[in-house]
């Protein structure tokens, strides 16, 4: 499928049953801007109703995946009607990634910065290119981890290396922010874009309401107590086992062959 350029923000493909959004800034090293958050929570809503899609691949065009807010647009006046907005955005769109009932792999191919870190946060899975840098530069122009940040953060890497990171706004090369848990793995830089397809490929091994109801139960826990968690996992389990993929999986286990799901 040849790119849509329908967005003025945002790069979008199929390949098969996977989706690559990538961020189209790259004069501005992919800066957040109010019209790109508007186009990644539209392009999410699209494609969690897309039955073809099954996994989605976060990306950035040129050298830098996000080098966070645009601060030329965060220069015109806070009026009221302004500060509204920004407030809604604020919330709705660290939520729209958060509940994203797909696969969503973060492929993050060069810098990323203040909102650029933040907003790989709420993806499943962070692949980051050997070139990659990381800063949670905030405070350095006056401001606080934002895109659900503070509520990420702390959870990802735990309370002391999260105050660490915010505190100094200092950069980290890709191999710490592995080795911190800040990504899951990182890779050459020619060869990011095959990882992050192959990670998704692996999950369309799975039945689609088994990924969204893994997902949904994961981030519940975190948030819960054992008993809480538990019965979720049975409600969650018999909603799977009431599928067809389920009987489908059950059917090709027998038959020692790849089942073929249908998302039903």
């Amino acid at each position: 499928m040849k790119p849509d350029t329908s967005y003025q923000t945002l790069l979008l493909e199929q390949h098969d049953a996977i989706a690559i959004v990538t961020l189209n800034r790259p004069h501005v090293l992919n800066a957040l801007c109010r019209q790109m958050i508007l186009e990644l929570m539209a392009v999410l809503d699209r494609l969690a109703e897309d039955a073809e899609i099954r996994a989605v691949i976060l990306t950035g065009a040129g050298r830098a995946f996000c080098a966070g807010l645009d601060l030329a647009e965060q220069r015109q006046p806070m009026t009221r009607e302004r500060i509204a907005q920004s407030r809604e955005l604020a919330t709705t769109a660290p939520l729209k990634f958060l509940r994203f009932p797909k696969p969503l792999i973060a492929a993050i191919n060069g810098i990323a910065v203040g909102a650029g870190v933040d907003m790989t946060l709420p993806c499943d899975i962070r692949i980051a290119s050997e070139t990659a840098r990381f800063s949670l530069t905030f405070t350095r122009v006056g401001l606080i981890p934002e895109f659900g940040g503070t509520y990420m953060l702390p959870r990802i890497l735990g309370l002391g290396k999260a105050l660490e990171l915010v505190l100094t706004a200092r950069t980290l090369e890709a191999l710490e922010a592995a080795a911190i848990g800040l990504i899951n793995k990182v890779v050459a830089a020619d060869k990011l874009m095959d990882e992050a397809r192959e990670m998704a490929r692996m999950t369309l091994k799975s039945t689609p309401l088994a990924l969204q109801l893994s997902k949904q139960a994961i981030h519940s826990g975190i948030n819960s107590g054992f008993v809480e968690a538990t019965q979720l996992e049975v409600l969650s389990e018999i909603a799977c086992m009431n599928t067809a993929d389920f009987k489908e999986a059950l059917k090709a286990f027998a038959e020692k062959r790849e089942p073929k799901f249908t998302g039903r």
